[in-house]
């Protein structure tokens, strides 16, 4: 996951910033890797640097190659370029790429109820006679018709992926959906009607015209889906080896519809069928026994009744339909917002003020000032937000947070995860044809809707549904969870490590010693309980300090932010580093 996420950033930085040579995607990798989401991620699957340059290393040949054949660098096309054999290398060319039109897009279709992000949309040149043929260009083969010197230019949008090349049916459609998102998107890309498909480790691609048949099939699989989910019932399933065996939710999948069967089989509908069934389901549940099950009936049910009916997670699913009188009512959206002519970057200009350092922004500041009667807005500063274009009626153009407010909520400040600025330029050539971009920009009209984390629900359910998976190290979680398995200890502790830690046992009283001695002989976990008053902030505290001492990691998570500031105040205050 860390690489394939490295590989995306790193492809798209450098087809975005014209840099195709092995020296300059080194230089790009290193500063990724020195990005905070990724040393998190690099943390997390417990690896080091060392380890992610190597593995990145297979990539970076194949993504030169392909800049270097696919890329057209405009400064090697004027007149003065005078190299023969550049100028034959071009002309032979079935396409190439000629602009980054977007990164990382977030379109939302109303029309057909789907939403998505496209890793990259290019504006590409393409030979004519080929295009009506997708099929041989994907033959690499060259173009031999007489009016091959003919080109076009399409908009498009890229898919990227890290694994192996499969062409699966997933991939593929996946692509049509986007190459629907993108051609609805705008009038320009009307007739561009597929998108790319690539993989980076090899640097195979395909391009994939939308098949109006297996596009049917998908958006019926949409409706279907949203159906189910409104109803709140299982949908149909295959109950097919071939298309189960490899699904990451056969677990979760296989729990419900075992529960399912035995009920129907209960109430007599169809008997020698449901039979079938269960024998196929119980195989990818025999890991489990009934205890286990239980257990995850007993949450599940227990999430639903947490976050049913919890309007408060609700993360913007009434933008889509809702009109502005009902949106602003409820207090979660503003409309009418203008971005200010001279708002600048700051985040930007902050890294470009480094000189000779590669800068990659993940957030960008903008300030938006609303005109017109205020109206009553439950809006406030650190809020999620989606932005849309009003203008352009374009939904969720890009997320991020209400960074302040003035006091008659009137001025915005916004930090966004899209350059708000290049975005307008690019799409508003594309939407007017005015030429005057600014004044188009300047003239512009947003709105920003609240959206609700619903981040701590999925992790709810995710880690229910992980905990059933058939594997040793969720096997130990469920010995200790659900079947209350007593944790073990050593023995005893090595010299070498009293003797570096007896300094910060002198300030304890004789229970927190205990503790933190019995913490560092637990071979599983350990609980530590107290009455409030009783010391555990200070137990702990001492605890992480020891843990430092033996050049341990440590990670400390809480409940509620609160505890995890008072514990690092604490600290902080005992000059722990």
């Amino acid at each position: 996951m860390i690489l394939g996420t490295l590989m995306h950033m790193l492809f798209q930085y450098a087809i975005q910033n014209k840099i195709n040579d092995k020296q300059g995607l080194n230089k790009v990798l290193l500063e990724l890797l020195h990005q905070k989401k990724i040393i998190s991620q690099i943390y997390e699957v417990n690896k080091d640097e060392e380890f992610i340059l190597k593995e990145a290393s297979v990539y970076l040949n194949s993504i030169e190659k392909w800049l270097n054949d696919n890329v057209l660098d405009e400064l090697k096309v004027g007149k003065e370029n005078n190299n023969m054999a550049e100028k034959q290398n071009r002309a032979h060319r079935n396409f190439h790429v000629v602009d980054v039109c977007d990164i990382e897009e977030s379109i939302w279709s109303t029309k057909y109820g789907i939403k998505g992000k496209l890793d990259l949309t290019l504006q590409i040149k393409m030979k004519q006679c080929l295009v009506k043929n997708l099929s041989l260009l994907n033959k690499s083969t060259n173009a031999s018709a007489k009016d091959s010197h003919l080109t076009e230019n399409h908009i498009i949008p890229v898919e990227l992926k890290s694994g192996r090349t499969t062409f699966s049916v997933e991939h593929e459609g996946q692509l049509m959906l986007y190459s629907l998102l993108n051609k609805e998107k705008s009038e320009l890309t009307k007739k561009s009607d597929f998108g790319l498909l690539l993989y980076l480790k090899d640097i195979n691609m395909k391009f994939i015209k939308i098949n109006h048949n297996s596009l049917k099939g998908l958006l019926q699989l949409r409706n279907d889906l949203v159906h189910c989910i409104s109803k709140n019932k299982l949908s149909s399933v295959k109950n097919d080896e071939r298309f189960c065996s490899k699904c990451p939710m056969l677990t979760v999948c296989s729990l419900f519809n075992t529960k399912k069967l035995e009920y129907e089989l209960e109430a007599g509908v169809d008997a020698n069928q449901q039979e079938q069934d269960i024998d196929l389901y119980s195989d990818s549940i025999i890991h489990l026994n009934e205890m286990h099950r239980n257990y995850f009936f007993k949450w599940y049910k227990m999430l639903e009744l947490e976050f049913g009916n919890f309007t408060q997670f609700e993360s913007g699913d009434d933008v889509w339909w809702k009109t502005k009188k009902e949106l602003e009512s409820n207090g979660n959206s503003i409309f009418g917002l203008r971005l200010v002519e001279d708002s600048t970057n700051e985040l930007e200009r902050k890294e470009t003020a480094k000189s000779n350092q590669i800068v990659i922004s993940e957030n960008y500041l903008f300030e938006f000032q609303r005109e017109g009667i205020s109206v009553e807005s439950n809006l406030k500063e650190n809020d999620m937000i989606l932005l849309s274009s009003v203008t352009l009626n374009l939904i969720g153009i890009a997320q991020g947070f209400i960074k302040s407010i003035n006091h008659n909520k009137s001025t915005f400040h916004l930090t966004l995860d899209k350059d708000i600025q290049a975005y307008l330029k690019s799409n508003i050539s594309n939407h007017s044809k005015s030429t005057n971009t600014q004044l188009q920009i300047n003239k512009h009209l947003f709105r920003i809707d609240k959206l609700n984390h619903r981040s701590s629900i999925t992790l709810n359910y995710t880690n229910l549904s992980k905990l059933m998976i058939p594997n040793e190290r969720c096997e130990r979680l469920r010995s200790f969870i659900i079947d209350k398995r007593m944790p073990e200890f050593e023995t005893s502790l090595s010299k070498q490590s009293i003797l570096k830690t007896k300094n910060y046992f002198k300030k304890l009283n004789t229970s927190q010693q205990a503790a933190i001695l019995k913490s560092l002989m637990a071979k599983d976990y350990l609980l530590i309980k107290g009455y409030p008053g009783t010391g555990k902030t200070t137990t702990i505290a001492s605890l992480i300090s020891v843990l430092i001492k033996l050049e341990k990691k440590v990670l400390f998570t809480s409940f509620t932010n609160s505890a995890v500031d008072n514990l690092l105040l604490k600290l902080i205050k005992e000059e722990v580093s």
